[in-house]
């Protein structure tokens, strides 16, 4: 599989992560600032959209490995060292493969649309943002847990 994948697959990762920490740092903050409706329309937009663009970057990633040869449907792609003490090494790294792939297009398809209905499902909330920060939170778990490439981050992402 082509280089871009690595990049590709590492930002259905990120984008759920970055959306938990925009909500996590800001969401308060601008729902103070715009208004309660305006501010919580805002977040819950914050809040969809890097869940619909992993749907997104995932899809394109599946396509990518549904056109590769047989023999190249599975990668391993490892990006720096997680845990390196004296013997012990465990690299962060995560593993693309056709079952990877469409569980990551369930993970985020339907957490995109589980988002978005919570949008008006939780408008009265007081904590809506905290609420779509663990959400996003929880979905970056679950895509940790069908992506890791290894027991030691397949376990983090059990228990997020």
């Amino acid at each position: 599989m082509p280089q871009t994948d690595s990049n590709l697959i590492l930002l259905v990762l990120l984008l759920p992560l970055v959306g938990s920490l925009i909500q996590a740092l800001l969401g308060k903050r601008v729902v103070d600032t715009l208004g309660v409706a305006t501010g919580r329309r805002v977040m819950g937009v914050l809040a969809v959209l890097p869940i619909a663009m992993s749907f997104g970057l995932g899809a394109v990633v599946t396509a990518h490995l549904a056109n590769a040869p047989e023999d190249a449907r599975h990668a391993l792609y490892q990006y720096f060292d997680w845990i390196s003490l004296q013997s012990i090494r465990v690299p962060f790294e995560l593993q693309v493969d056709p079952l990877s792939t469409m569980m990551v297009l369930i993970i985020t398809g339907i957490g995109a649309l589980i988002h978005l209905y919570a949008t008006g499902y939780m408008a009265e909330e007081r904590d809506y943002p905290r609420f779509f920060t663990y959400l996003n939170l929880f979905i970056a778990c679950m895509l940790i847990l069908v992506l890791g490439g290894n027991l030691a981050l397949t376990f983090i992402g059990w228990e997020g």
